[in-house]
């Protein structure tokens, strides 16, 4: 079955990312679109000159990607399962990955925000609310109609679960370097 075809079954019928086969169907679609929305990203970066160039940035940001995805979809899974929805994680993981793709749009974005710069904003902006509303859609789908509130908590903790870590982190690794900068 080809790539099209697989998802597009279960945009007609949603009813049907229930079963055991879903998430394997679904599985070269969502890598397809991690790696089509990592490209994307890495462009759009390269375009604003925030990342290094080269392969081995490309890949860096891929598997930065996959892996914050597959911790925010574990999350998901934990705090939907805690609350007594059933689902699967891994169809949840591709289907992010088919919604990642949309960052292939990035790239003319990042054109856009060259010759009008808050006109790239703007459209960023957009774009992302775009990735959130459909990231919406498919948790409330595979999660048997999850109620809207408990699905837009269930996507935002974790994001802010990811923030707090960082700013702990980042905390931390100031006070490292003042500590190893007293000791010269």
């Amino acid at each position: 079955m080809s790539v099209c075809n697989s998802i597009a079954k279960y945009c007609q019928s949603p009813n049907l990312l229930a079963e055991d086969s879903a998430a394997e169907e679904l599985a070269v679609p969502g890598m397809a679109g991690y790696a089509i929305g990592s490209l994307g990203l890495f462009a759009y970066l390269r375009l604003e000159a925030s990342v290094f160039p080269g392969l081995f940035a490309f890949i860096g940001l891929m598997l930065l990607i996959l892996f914050s995805e597959a911790l925010v979809t574990s999350l998901i899974h934990f705090f939907l399962s805690l609350s007594g929805k059933k689902g699967q994680v891994s169809t949840v993981f591709y289907l992010f990955g088919c919604s990642n793709a949309m960052l292939a749009l990035a790239v003319p974005i990042g054109i856009a925000a060259k010759f009008y710069a808050s006109c790239g904003n703007v459209l960023m902006l957009g774009l992302m609310l775009y990735i959130f509303i459909l990231r919406l859609y498919i948790i409330r789908k595979a999660y048997s109609d999850v109620s809207v509130s408990k699905t837009v908590f269930a996507l935002i903790i974790p994001g802010i679960l990811f923030q707090v870590f960082m700013y702990f982190a980042l905390i931390y690794g100031i006070i490292n370097s003042v500590w190893l900068m007293s000791m010269l």
